[in-house]
């Protein structure tokens, strides 16, 4: 129950735990599912601690969606290959100077005065 409860805290921290419990809310199909599944986690978390003494060191947040965006991305083109096709990526367009604000003195007349 107390893991369960560690595991629904994890929605809006920056660690890696955090990273991988929303990516567990947006993978499984109900949210009870991806609370378990991080409970579980979790309990193997202590267990290691507990009988190896392994140390857990957190790498964040960034890391966890860095490492799986380059998952998805292996996949992505591994099945694009079996299909017979090649993932080409997009260039990003040049970005341009901020636009200058200027003042300009200008009189509103009507036509005709």
């Amino acid at each position: 129950m107390s893991l369960r409860m560690a595991a629904t805290t994890l929605l809006h921290s920056k660690s890696y735990l955090g990273g991988r419990y929303r990516h567990l809310r947006r993978q499984l199909p109900s949210y009870a599912a991806a609370i378990k599944a991080m409970a579980r986690y979790l309990a193997v978390l202590v267990y290691r601690i507990l009988t190896h003494g392994e140390a857990w060191v957190d790498r964040g947040a960034a890391k966890f969606d860095q490492r799986r965006a380059g998952l998805e991305l292996a996949n992505l083109n591994s099945r694009a290959k079996a299909k017979g096709f090649k993932l080409v990526p997009i260039p990003e367009p040049p970005r341009s100077r901020p636009i200058e604000r200027r003042a300009w003195n200008m009189r509103c007349t009507r036509a005709g005065s």
